[in-house]
Order: structure tokens, then sequence, then C-alpha cells
């Protein structure tokens, strides 16, 4: 396996975990406005972080 999937899987690891962090606090959060703003967040996260895992990983390998 070359160097971006090793980051887009270490990616997804890390957003999985910061979705299921951001919805838990979510859920502890009193205000509606927060309370969407941290979903929203927590989604882009999820398709965020195994992006920008590819890249770096192909920086640090240097593909």
């Amino acid at each position: 396996m070359t160097g971006m999937y090793w980051g887009a899987i270490v990616g997804l690891v890390i957003g999985v975990a910061d979705f299921f962090a951001m919805r838990l606090l979510a859920n502890r959060v009193e205000l509606p406005e927060t309370k969407t703003a941290l979903r929203l967040a927590a989604i882009v996260n999820l398709a965020l972080f195994p992006v920008v895992g590819a890249f770096v990983g192909g920086l640090m390998v240097g593909e």
C-alpha cells in the first residue's frame, strides 16, 4: 500500500473518532444552534480528514 492509502486510512480512523466525540459533545450542549454547528462540523471532519490524510501521507512518502 502506498503512503496515500495509509494516510487516508489514518485520517479515516481519526475522523471517525472525532465524529463520535463531537456528536457526544453535541448531545450534552443545551443551545440548539451549538448542537447544529457541532453536528455539521462532525460531518465535515468525517469527510475532510481522509482527504487531508491522503495528501499528507503522499507528501511524507514522496509520491
